[in-house]
């Protein structure tokens, strides 16, 4: 599976998208089976983990140092989001295009698709050098992650292409 997605903030002329991974085990015939679900849309089963990478573009000849920061946030329905968690990584990266390992985080509340007061989704803001360049609001477009407590329900979605 080829996952791509638009670039979504920049800061002078390094850029900066998301990447969601998270690693699924189950039974296939009675074998134990783990594969790596990844994309910038996934549901996932309540209590997993999922791993966050930033996939920067550093368009220069040299490398560039940058601080990134990046919010995990609940989307709650009708109500104000709050931080779930705040991942954050010193780096130097080189010429071209890195991902950065953000960090882990437990997407461990149900999700629902209505109810005022109840959480939709976790979604992602990112920050480079504490300059705010990707802060998404509409819900349908942006990354997320949502969940579900049924077995084995586990989808990703890819919605548009990672570009230099």
């Amino acid at each position: 599976m080829r996952i791509t997605r638009k670039k979504l903030g920049t800061i002078g002329a390094v850029s900066v998208a998301v990447l969601l991974i998270t690693t699924v085990s189950m039974m296939l015939m009675h074998v134990p089976v783990a594969y790596a679900v990844r994309g910038s849309q996934i549901t996932v089963n309540v209590g997993t983990t999922v791993r966050a990478y930033a996939h920067v573009n550093n368009p220069s000849s040299s490398d560039v140092s940058i601080t990134l920061k990046m919010e995990i946030r609940r989307d709650i329905i009708s109500g104000t989001d709050s931080v779930k968690a705040t991942l954050t990584k010193t780096k130097s990266v080189p010429s071209g295009i890195s991902f950065v390992d953000m960090g882990t985080f437990v997407a461990d509340e149900q999700t629902y698709e209505s109810g005022s007061g109840k959480l939709r989704e976790y979604f992602m803001k990112v920050w480079i050098n504490d300059v705010l360049v990707y802060d998404p609001t509409d819900p349908a477009t942006r990354e997320w992650v949502k969940t579900t407590s049924t077995a084995g329900s586990v989808t990703w979605e890819s919605p548009g292409e990672w570009e230099a």
